[in-house]
């Protein structure tokens, strides 16, 4: 099977972020792998791809069918994103509301975070059965009895359990997009519903993306750890639209575009950075730490 590389943050997206010393042929932003921190100046067309990121299982045939629904999903949303620049995208527009909306929700799922998360909930899921099953029929006594049985050689309850844990199980090629769909859908209705606040920087200072650029942060949580959803009362969703626009999604407050300082500025880039999994965008060549 011929491997495809998928953009799982749009292409066009990041080039929301580009820098002003762009590449002639391409549009290009600084890149900082947080594994290796030394930023390089990248083109948009060469970052946050994944060959068949939308297959679990590597050797499935491509289906495309998500993939072309996500390109159209970009097409209409872009003249949402050239309103928003001029600050001309009325919050009573419901038709550019929603287009917006589902954008948003679907990049935030649109993630390796939650590939990686899907994977092993799979991998957990379906051994966890298993086990549950030995369980109910005796523990580890009836399990040494279908050792003996079935196999062979001998074999210990602990080697048998020691070998299974490295066994991958391999899920549906499409349950990635199946689950990718089933929660952006979910999440649509609720987060068009929330209070949008766009904050716009009134100074040089840029906003910058991720590859998990849609943040779900809660100001009352002290533990890191836990993970909110955004259900709950209290949840900001931080979304950079662009350089010089980010949104914050909330349960209450009044809609509307507003001026932030730097120190706003470089408040959104840390939870940004913070919630990243591996790489940050940005349009100016930033010193970004993040513990």
């Amino acid at each position: 099977m011929a491997k495809q590389s998928d953009h799982y943050v749009p292409e066009f997206y990041l080039n929301e972020f580009a820098s002003n010393s762009s590449h002639r042929r391409a549009l290009s932003v600084w890149f900082y792998d947080l594994e290796n921190p030394r930023p390089t100046q990248v083109a948009t067309t060469r970052i946050a791809k994944i060959k068949n990121f939308y297959l679990l299982v590597q050797d499935a045939s491509v289906n495309t069918g998500l993939d072309d629904a996500l390109k159209h999903f970009e097409s209409e949303v872009a003249p949402v994103f050239r309103k928003l620049r001029v600050e001309e995208m009325s919050f009573g527009e419901t038709k550019k509301r929603y287009i917006f909306g589902r954008f948003v929700c679907f990049l935030a799922f649109r993630t390796p975070q939650f590939r990686n998360h899907l994977n092993i909930l799979f991998q957990n899921k379906m051994k966890t059965k298993l086990m549950d099953h030995y369980n109910k029929m005796g523990g580890t006594k009836a399990l040494e009895t279908d050792l003996k049985n079935q196999l062979d050689q001998d074999i210990t309850v602990e080697e048998f359990i020691e070998s299974f844990n490295k066994i991958r199980i391999q899920p549906k090629s499409n349950a990635l997009q199946f689950f990718l769909v089933e929660s952006a859908k979910r999440m649509i209705p609720a987060f068009c519903g929330m209070k949008w606040h766009f904050l716009r920087s009134d100074s040089d200072e840029s906003f910058i993306t991720s590859d998990a650029p849609v943040v779900m942060h809660n100001p009352e949580n002290r533990d890191p750890s836990i993970r909110y959803g955004y259900l709950q009362k209290s949840i900001q969703i931080i979304f950079p639209v662009n350089r010089s626009l980010c949104l914050v999604a909330t349960w209450n407050g009044r809609e509307g575009y507003y001026l932030v300082n730097k120190d706003v500025v470089y408040e959104m880039n840390e939870k940004v950075a913070s919630a990243a999994e591996r790489f940050l965008f940005s349009p100016v060549r930033y010193e970004i730490t993040v513990e």
